[in-house]
């Protein structure tokens, strides 16, 4: 599936949205075992509501890969981890009836890497309004400097420590909420 520009939301309308049904906006994230989404596997999704508190989050077991020594640098999972969660037949209804709820999927840089890699997983996603925090914070730094989600919670004034841990889905998917409330003025810098 090909995610379209038009399908990205105005700051206005994720207010809107915020104010008036915030139960309607969830954030996702994922880890996987590499970059291509036609042959590496999502082993760890996480999706959070709009207070980063976590309606799913599970490690999964992929039969795509049996080893991912890169991955594994960076996210700290290994096979032996998830040997034993579920498999995607067996979570995919739980995950399409929480994302099948939401009016706003967000997500960092969610339209070029997690959701095309959960449909390539085996994930029906559905067709709703997106809002990449990438493209958000992008925008706003322009070209200079780094775009990586600890770039971003650093700009936001967004705790990216132990208790929102680097490169674990939940943890990911909290702080580019956080971020999403900051960088569309929702939220300030001073709480």
């Amino acid at each position: 599936m090909t995610y379209y520009p038009e399908w990205m939301i105005r700051d206005e309308y994720f207010r809107q949205v915020v104010e008036e049904a915030p139960e309607r906006i969830v954030c996702l994230d994922t880890e996987t075992t590499g970059l291509d989404p036609q042959r590496d596997g999502i082993i760890s999704l996480s999706i959070v509501d709009l207070d980063g508190n976590p309606l799913f989050d599970s490690l999964i077991h992929t039969y795509r890969k049996t080893v991912w020594p890169e991955a594994y640098r960076i996210n700290r999972i290994s096979p032996r981890d998830v040997r034993d969660a579920p498999s995607v037949p067996q979570i995919r209804d739980e995950v399409e009836s929480v994302l099948s709820e939401a009016e706003i999927i967000v997500g960092y840089n969610h339209t070029r890497f997690d959701l095309p890699m959960m449909e390539s997983n085996g994930f029906n996603v559905p067709r709703t309004v997106l809002f990449d925090v990438f493209n958000q914070f992008y925008n706003t730094v322009g070209d200079g400097g780094r775009h990586r989600l600890a770039d971003c919670a650093a700009y936001c004034c967004v705790d990216f420590d132990e208790a929102h841990r680097a490169h674990t889905s939940l943890g990911d998917a909290a702080v580019t909420m956080e971020c999403a409330l900051r960088l569309t003025g929702i939220a300030g810098g001073d709480e």
